[in-house]
């Protein structure tokens, strides 16, 4: 349109989330014969969650979808003096705040028998199959088709206070901005220019809808093995384990019949798929050398197993792995293995849909560098020839194009996301050696030291290109100095230029690396015999990880370094060091526990992609500690009720809050969903028994 506007945008930006669920869980087996055990397990979890985030807002052109050209006020519509139909960001605040209803259910049961035989081989054998389901309504969603009838953008229909005829002037308005002319148009409609109450009761009820989604998943499987001691060897039993195993996986979406027709926000398609697997697999433990000097122990564990996919094909992947005993001191550990991952049916077949992320503009916009606080403005390359010009004049130099995308600042671009059935499985390479140190100078203390280093290629990346960059590194990667096509295919613009989605469904990519070492420090008086001053015993444990190096191949052939960094696109945090400490007391019947968390500062991702020092509030994570305590009682065994035990706690014990970030544009809560605890202190109590 020739001109844009915002109107009552900002008044909500809240989030509440609540949750109730409730679990049944049992365990049972029945001693059939001396050796031979009937097992059967399972549970039952029925979870309801409830949220409540902003109105929906409706983004002007960069909302299109298949059926709806995005909220644009006609020309002749009341309030529009401007003499030019204006495409508009609302935020309409008489829709109400989006309530969520989420309820799932989830069930497992297995069943089996296992035994032994001839007194040296363990066997077993069994079923197990598990569902989900999930229902996801969102109360108070805009319905699109509703806002097209209503502001003429399509024929009217239903809309309150009836339709009428187009009037000479409105069929000029249609045919000079080269529009589909409507059969009617709306008696009445809004004033989009009246406030926040610009709607009447019955307009709101006619603009707005229950939007439910229902998806489902189902595993089974069947399993069996054997193993035992095949034979001796000077330095100990050679031992082994064969198995065999069937599963298959299913898991279908289907979207709001809206949804479906583009006439709901974040359109996508009904999906669903799944796939059978047969596995073989052999295990050894072969005893070589024992009791020689520096070598009171030396194993070898080499394994290899084979899989049949319907719908990959096959993998043979082997691992070997060596423990060496030097002394009762110290024990050295070391393996090598080769991997193979097909595709979950969730990274398959879940649903696709559009989700809002943050980008900083528009690359090819011609107005001056960070236009309207949009950083991308001005690094597209505008000359003839380039991307920028065949996206947006036809091969000549940007010359005189404004973007609908830098109509607000930091503005959420949608981004197609989702299950792709056209994936392929992943292989992977990795090695590790450690040490475990358990010093007969110091009783119980065990010090463990274990370095990784894992290739994995063809990689998976949920959430696509987007989330292992970003939005912007797309949008740069295209039209910046790179020029890089592949980015460029991911990007698809309107009519009028602006850019209306971005790619990023599940995708295969490149190779992913990391490197990192895992440390343990356990000290426990108990093992010790240590006496305390005080009844009782103490167990400490300190576990800490370094990163060295965690990255990802992009599509421009550069790479993506991870440690020390968070990402807005997919709420991603990958601190160079965390760690876990924790302090136990018990005496008697009671115990009480407290453990802290740790998460070292890290920087905004997009920042060091780019070569921006950027460490300011609302942009950088500081260091991150989390405290919990808890206490405990073991009750004594009753009739039939074994090993109860009574447990009050508190999480976030000083009450914490997440770390601001200014980007958020997804939990909206201003932080990062997953990795930070956005609820606060939190008490709880649990009751556990066996029967």
């Amino acid at each position: 349109g020739a001109g844009k506007i915002k109107l009552n945008a900002g008044a909500w930006n809240d989030i509440q989330q609540g949750i109730d669920r409730k679990q049944i869980s049992f365990n049972a087996h029945y001693d059939i014969t001396p050796g031979v055990t009937f097992v059967t397990d399972g549970f039952f979890v029925d979870k309801t969650t409830q949220g409540a985030l902003r109105p929906e807002p409706l983004l002007g052109d960069t909302i299109a979808t298949t059926a709806y050209a995005g909220l644009v006020i006609p020309t002749y519509a009341p309030g529009n003096t401007t003499g030019a139909p204006i495409t508009a960001f609302l935020t309409p605040e008489q829709f109400g705040p989006r309530l969520y209803d989420d309820h799932a259910n989830t069930s497992r049961i297995r069943f089996g028998f296992e035994g032994k035989l001839m007194e040296r081989w363990d066997w077993e054998l069994g079923f197990a199959d598990q569902h989900n389901t999930t229902q996801n309504v969102t109360h108070n969603e805009g319905n699109f088709n509703a806002l097209a009838q209503i502001t003429g953008a399509i024929t009217c229909i239903d809309v309150p206070g009836g339709c009428t005829a187009p009037t000479a002037s409105q069929i000029a308005y249609y045919t000079t901005n080269g529009l589909a002319i409507p059969g009617a148009v709306p008696k009445n409609m809004p004033n989009f220019f009246k406030g926040p109450y610009m709607f009447t009761k019955e307009q709101v009820k006619y603009l707005t809808w229950d939007n439910t989604d229902n998806n489902s998943s189902t595993e089974r499987y069947f399993y069996a093995n054997i193993g035992g001691r095949l034979i001796d060897l000077p330095a100990g039993p050679l031992r082994g384990t064969v198995g065999i195993e069937h599963r298959n996986e299913f898991q279908q979406d289907t979207p709001d019949k809206l949804v479906q027709q583009g006439w709901g926000p974040n359109q996508s398609a009904p999906t669903g798929g799944g796939y059978n697997v047969q596995s073989y697999y052999g295990e050894l433990n072969v005893p070589v050398f024992k009791d020689l000097p520096f070598v009171k122990n030396l194993t070898l564990s080499p394994s290899a197993r084979h899989d049949d996919y319907n719908t990959f094909g096959t993998a043979d992947t082997w691992k070997l792995g060596l423990e060496w005993t030097i002394s009762e001191d110290a024990r050295v550990r070391a393996s090598y293995a080769t991997g193979f991952r097909a595709p979950q049916v969730a990274e398959l077949y879940s649903g696709q849909a559009i989700s809002d992320l943050t980008a900083n503009g528009d690359p090819c916009d011609s107005r001056a560098a960070g236009y309207n606080g949009n950083s991308n403005v001005g690094k597209g390359v505008l000359s003839a020839g380039s991307t920028c010009s065949q996206a947006v004049a036809g091969g000549a130099a940007v010359t005189n194009f404004k973007s609908g995308n830098n109509e607000q600042t930091a503005q959420q671009q949608q981004v197609a996301i989702g299950g792709n059935p056209l994936l392929k499985p992943e292989k992977s390479k990795s090695f590790g050696y450690g040490i475990v140190l358990t010093p007969r100078f110091t009783p119980g203390l065990t010090f463990t030291a274990d370095y990784y280093n894992i290739r994995i290629d063809n990689t998976i990346l949920t959430g696509g290109v987007v989330s292992a960059t970003s939005v912007d590194t797309v949008l740069l990667g295209c039209y910046g100095p790179s020029q890089n096509k592949a980015y460029c295919d991911l990007i698809t613009r309107g009519p009028t230029g602006t850019i209306t989605q971005i790619n990023s469904l599940n995708t295969n990519f490149g190779t992913a690396k990391a490197t990192g070492t895992d440390f343990e420090l356990i000290y426990d008086t108990a093992r010790a015999n240590w006496k305390l001053p005080i009844p009782g015993s103490l167990r400490f444990d300190l576990q800490a990880e370094i990163q060295y190096h965690n990255t990802q191949t992009n599509a421009d052939g550069s790479v993506s370094s991870y440690p020390g960094t968070f990402q807005y696109a997919s709420e991603a945090i990958n601190p160079l060091w965390k760690g876990f400490a924790a302090l136990d007391y018990t005496v008697g019947s009671w115990g009480a526990h407290w453990d802290t968390r740790f998460y070292e500062h890290m920087v905004n991702f997009d920042d060091k992609q780019q070569g921006v020092s950027n460490n300011v509030y609302g942009n950088y994570i500081p260091n991150t500690y989390y405290h919990a305590i808890s206490g405990s009682y073991t009750l004594k065994d009753r009739a039939f009720v074994k090993q109860a035990r009574i447990v009050l706690g508190v999480n976030n014990l000083l009450d914490k809050e997440p770390p601001f970030l200014g980007q958020d544009s997804i939990c909206k809560c201003n932080s990062l969903a997953g990795p930070f605890d956005t609820v606060g202190r939190f008490y709880y109590a649990r009751f556990s028994a066996k029967f």
